[in-house]
C-alpha cells in the first residue's frame, strides 16, 4: 500500500471498527499493532463481559505479536464482506490524505497510488488525472485540479454517511 501507518486515534474517531477492519489494516501495512492494542483496551471499557483474545489483546505489550489475536477475534465476529472491508479502507485512506493534502507534494498523484492499491475503483475516478474529465475542462489545470479536489471532499463526505460513527 502507498499509505503507512494511519493513526488509529483519527480512524477511531470517523468509524467504528470490527475486527475484522483491523486485521485489513494490519496485513496491509495501514495500522501499527498497537491500533489493535488500543482497541482492545477500548472495547474493554466499553463493555462487563469481553471475549478473552481482547483481554491478552489488552495486555500485551507493542512489541509482542498481535496478528494471531486479532485473527481469531475476526472469525469470531459477525462478519463484513470483503468488499465492505476494503471499501471502509478506502475511505478511511482518503479520509487520511485529505486532512494532511497540504503537507503532501502532490496529494492527487498519491490519490492515483492509492486508486491503484485498491484495485481501481470506480467511485474515486471522478478525481483521478489520467481519467477522463466528467464535466467540460475549466480552462485551467488549477481550476481542473480544484474541481477533483471538490470531487474528493464531495466522495469523503458520501462515505461518512455510510460509515461514520452515528452521532
Amino acid at each position: 500500500m502507498t499509505v503507512k501507518e494511519i493513526p488509529y486515534e483519527f480512524i477511531s474517531q470517523r468509524v467504528p471498527m470490527t475486527w475484522a477492519d483491523i486485521q485489513f489494516g494490519l496485513d496491509n501495512q495501514l495500522l501499527r499493532p498497537k491500533a489493535a492494542i488500543d482497541k482492545a483496551t477500548e472495547q474493554l471499557c466499553d463493555t462487563d463481559a469481553a471475549p478473552r483474545g481482547v483481554v491478552e489483546l489488552a495486555i500485551r505489550v507493542e512489541s509482542e505479536s498481535v496478528i494471531d489475536l486479532v485473527s481469531d477475534l475476526a472469525k469470531a465476529e459477525a462478519r463484513s464482506s470483503d468488499d465492505v472491508v476494503k471499501a471502509k479502507w478506502l475511505y478511511i485512506v482518503l479520509a487520511w490524505l485529505f486532512e494532511n493534502r497540504k503537507s503532501l507534494v502532490n496529494p492527487l498523484e498519491i490519490v492515483e497510488e492509492v486508486y491503484s492499491d485498491f484495485d481501481y475503483p470506480a467511485q474515486i475516478a471522478s478525481f483521478i488525472r489520467y481519467m477522463p474529465i466528467q464535466g467540460p475542462n475549466l480552462g485551467s489545470r488549477e481550476k481542473n485540479e480544484a474541481r477533483m479536489f471538490d470531487r474528493w471532499k464531495a466522495y469523503l463526505d458520501e462515505e461518512q454517511k455510510r460509515f461514520g460513527r452515528s452521532s
